[in-house]
Formats: structure tokens, sequence, C-alpha cells
């Protein structure tokens, strides 16, 4: 986890997005592909795209499954950031603040509070931060951070294939 000094936007893209990936694997959140290929409409440099999103309900009755489902979903949206912090140091704000507003407006849903979700959103940022740092986890972080520099796309079945080989590899 060297940090640089001279990091290309589709670095600091490619990282992030690789967190969003290995993150979506380890808490089985199926995604279509991840891309840094940039999206001029929706001002991004990249994202992943989720199969079987279910369309969020603020009026469902909070069940211990949804809450689940939800800090699984918050890590997700967090690693991004997270990723990036643990390559480069620091973490480009502007480009996650996309993720962190989704991330808090969640936190907020199942808190009900700004200072509970705030401290939520913090434990939960330990815990993806633990998961990601995890030798073979941040190995997987790596891996598809390289094929997304060479190819800028990576499909599912490719994403889950690279993951998958690289946690066996460098599995403790």
């Amino acid at each position: 986890m060297s940090k640089k000094n001279s990091v290309t936007k589709y670095q600091r893209a490619a990282y992030h997005e690789a967190g969003h990936a290995v993150a979506s694997y380890l808490v089985k959140r199926r995604l279509s592909y991840v891309t840094i290929e940039p999206n001029s409409e929706k001002h991004t440099l990249g994202h992943c795209e989720y199969r079987n999103l279910a369309i969020f309900k603020p009026d469902a009755v909070l069940t211990g499954r949804l809450r689940n489902q939800i800090e699984k979903l918050i890590i997700v949206l967090l690693a991004g950031a997270v990723a990036e912090r643990l390559k480069f140091g620091r973490t480009y704000w502007i480009g996650s603040e996309n993720d962190t507003t989704q991330a808090h407006d969640l936190a907020i849903y199942l808190c009900n509070e700004d200072k509970e979700a705030g401290a939520f959103i913090n434990w939960l940022w330990q815990r993806t931060r633990n998961i990601l740092e995890f030798g073979p986890h941040w190995a997987a972080v790596e891996a598809i951070s390289e094929e997304l520099m060479k190819s800028k796309y990576i499909s599912e079945r490719q994403t889950r294939k690279i993951i998958g080989t690289t946690l066996q590899r460098v599995a403790p």
C-alpha cells in the first residue's frame, strides 16, 4: 500500500472502483461490471454496475435482514474512498461525493439522528478499512485495479475470476 506523489485520475479511479468491486464480492453483492471509462452525464470517472439492485423504500419496516443489507451496502459505498486512502494516503472526496451522500442517507435511515449516524459511518469506515487491509483482500484490490488500468472495463465473470484467483493465491 505504497503512496505515490504523482497520481493520475485514472489510477485513483481504478483503486476506487476496485475497492467497490472487492467489497461487493466479499459481501456477496453481485455486479454486472466495473469500469473506469468516464461518464460525462453522471460526471464520474468510473463506476460499478450492480445486478438485481433492490429499490430502497424509506417506509419499509426495518427488520434485522434489512439492517444487515443496508450495512453491507454502506460498506460497499465506503470501499472506494477507503481503497484510495489505503493506496495514496488520501481520498479524493469530490469523486466520492455520491457514495458518501448515499452512505450518510442510509445511516440516517438506520439511526434517525445525525450524531449517531456519523458515529455509525465512522465505525463502518473502520470496518471497511479492516476488510480491505487484510492481505488477500488488498491483493485483490491491486489485481482489479491493474486490470482496470489495462482494459478500462471488466465484466462480472472476469471480476469474480480475478478476485477469486487472487484470494486463493494469496490466502494465509
